[in-house]
């Protein structure tokens, strides 16, 4: 394995311990600090969710392909408008949602066909785990709802 899907899965991996360790702390923790978490789970969420459709903006300019740029516009702008509305606990399936629908765009549209079979991989891995992640957090009661 070269140096860079090594580099690659060491970064995404270190991407999901706030995913990871978000449910176990509300879990863990006393109610009054469950806003809290939910709601830092809820930003760091919306900040992987604006980043991944940023990629693909810079993308589909270089290569002139209006579907996938209009894809990314919508789902920044959906992130956006379901941050600012829901409350955070409400936000954490969306964004498990838009996670999914991330993923499913990137498997299917010829645009990022070009991918290499490891990073196709570990953005399976990185989506469910961080899915799982938002979900379970979001059926924790009390969490930022």
């Amino acid at each position: 394995m070269s140096a860079l899907p090594t580099v690659a899965t060491l970064l995404g991996r270190a991407g999901l311990l706030p995913f990871v360790a978000a449910p176990l702390a509300l879990a863990t923790l006393g109610e009054e600090h469950r806003a809290l978490v939910s709601g830092l789970l809820a930003d760091y969420a919306f900040g992987i969710i604006a980043f991944l459709p940023g990629i693909w903006w810079g993308l589909a300019l270089v290569r002139r392909r209006a579907p996938i740029l209009l894809m990314s516009n919508a789902i920044f702008l959906g992130a956006l408008a379901g941050k600012w509305i829901l409350p955070d606990g409400k936000f954490l399936p969306f964004a498990a949602a838009l996670l999914g629908l991330m993923l499913l765009v990137e498997r299917s549209h010829t645009l990022f066909r070009p991918q290499p079979a490891y990073y196709a991989r570990l953005r399976i891995e990185l989506t469910v785990v961080a899915g799982l992640s938002l979900l379970v957090s979001a059926s924790i009661p009390n969490a930022g709802s």
